[in-house]
């Protein structure tokens, strides 16, 4: 439809055109600027317009970038340690389990050597 409607938007212009250069008012030199130049120009509009999308998702992006370099600067050096912290609390045992820790499992000692 889109190509449909530009060739009929150029067929009246040209019919126009026609019209005028009948009537002595238009020569057909000027008709062709004043149709590339109309024309061209419409393509330019359509195109730019086409992009506007993508201009208002490059806007979103560029605040977010300079939101992100308007931070304060941290002092985030990775070969220097972070500072202690308290160490974590004790775990509670597990349901059913006491806090004496399990038997070892050593395998009993040889026999002695006979003989």
């Amino acid at each position: 439809f889109k190509q449909f409607a530009s060739i009929c938007a150029y067929a009246l212009a040209f019919y126009a055109g026609s019209v005028f250069i009948a009537d002595g008012t238009l020569r057909f030199a000027d008709l062709l600027r004043v149709f590339l130049a109309i024309t061209l120009a419409s393509e330019g509009i359509g195109r730019i317009s086409s992009m506007a999308p993508d201009s208002a998702k490059a806007q979103a992006a560029a605040r977010s970038i300079f939101s992100l370099l308007d931070r304060p600067a941290t002092s985030f050096d990775p070969l220097v340690p972070p500072p202690p912290t308290a160490p974590p609390p004790p775990r509670p045992p597990w349901p059913g389990r006491s806090r004496t820790p399990p038997p070892s499992r050593t395998p009993p000692p040889p026999p002695p050597p006979s003989g």
